[in-house]
C-alpha cells in the first residue's frame, strides 16, 4: 500500500509539471491529440488492473444498454404524498375553523336573545316611567 501511495504521489507531481506544458502546446497547436495522450500515459504509467477498484455495472439500464432516469410520475410521488397530506391537513383545519364559527355565531345568537329580552323589558320599564312622568305633570 506505502508503494501504490508513493506512485500516486509521484504521478501526481508529474501530472502537475506536465499538464501545464501541455496546455501551452495545445494553445499554439504545436502538440497533437496522440502526443497528448502519450503524454497522459507517461503520466499515469503502468497501472496494477488488480489493484484497481472494480468499476459497478449500470444501474437501471434500459433496452438499448444504456442508463435511463426514473419516470417523472415516481420522482413526483414523495411530492405527491407532501401535497396530499398538506390538503388534508388544510382541509381539516378549514373544518374545524368552520365549527367554531358555528358555534361561535350560535353563542352570540343566545346572547344576543337574551340582551333583546333585557333590552325590551327595558324599554317597556322607561315607558311605563315617561308614563307615569306625563300622569304627574
Amino acid at each position: 500500500a506505502g508503494d501504490a501511495a508513493s506512485a500516486a504521489a509521484a504521478a501526481t507531481r508529474q501530472a502537475a509539471e506536465l499538464l501545464p506544458n501541455m496546455r501551452q502546446h495545445a494553445k499554439t497547436g504545436s502538440m497533437s491529440l496522440s502526443q497528448h495522450v502519450a503524454g497522459a500515459d507517461e503520466i499515469v504509467g503502468d497501472v496494477d488492473e488488480a489493484k484497481l477498484a472494480p468499476v459497478p455495472d449500470v444501474a437501471d439500464t434500459g433496452a438499448d444498454g444504456f442508463p435511463q432516469l426514473p419516470a417523472v410520475a415516481s420522482m413526483l410521488n414523495d411530492a405527491d404524498a407532501t401535497m396530499k397530506s398538506i390538503s388534508d391537513q388544510a382541509s381539516s383545519l378549514a373544518k374545524r375553523v368552520a365549527q367554531a364559527q358555528q358555534e361561535k355565531a350560535t353563542k352570540m345568537a343566545k346572547q344576543k336573545a337574551i340582551f333583546d329580552q333585557k333590552l325590551h323589558a327595558q324599554e317597556g320599564a322607561n315607558r311605563a316611567m315617561v308614563s307615569m312622568n306625563n300622569d304627574i305633570s
